[in-house]
């Protein structure tokens, strides 16, 4: 069992999840030094993986098999955090927890918002790696 699991009944969920979806790149930037470069390719890498996990996602919990759901949420949750995707990694807890518990109704409802959350994330990340590209190449024109 994962150590940051949470054990809980199924009327004990973390609270819902607030506030819209958000990227704060200073947190990535924060963990690798600042680094433009790393933190670009970082993003690229995690756009490409958490696209990954939420088609993992959305077919287990078509199959409604919760325990792969779970494991899905958990590694997007991780990731998410870590490149400053706060909302998506909050969310993804929360359907973590629900999985863990069995709880169909409240894993149906975080799904319902999941869709929107990592739909929000992946365009600002798309925004924000297609602004870093416009950057680099007006550094490189004389």
């Amino acid at each position: 069992e994962r150590a940051d699991t949470v054990a809980c009944e199924p009327d004990e969920l973390p609270a819902t999840l607030q506030g819209a979806a958000t990227l704060d790149v200073e947190v990535l930037k924060s963990l690798i030094g600042g680094d433009g470069q790393i933190a670009r390719e970082f993003m690229d890498k995690f756009r490409s993986s958490a696209r990954s996990l939420a088609h993992s996602m959305r077919a287990a919990f078509a199959a409604r098999n919760l325990r792969l759901l779970g494991d899905a949420a958990h590694n997007l949750k991780s990731n998410a955090r870590a490149v400053g995707a706060q909302a998506l990694g909050d969310l993804c807890a929360e359907l973590e927890a629900a999985c863990n518990c069995g709880a169909q109704r409240e894993v149906a409802y975080g799904m319902q918002r999941f869709d929107a959350v990592m739909h929000a994330v992946d365009a600002q990340l798309g925004r924000w790696l297609k602004e870093c590209k416009t950057h680099a190449a007006e550094a490189i024109e004389p």
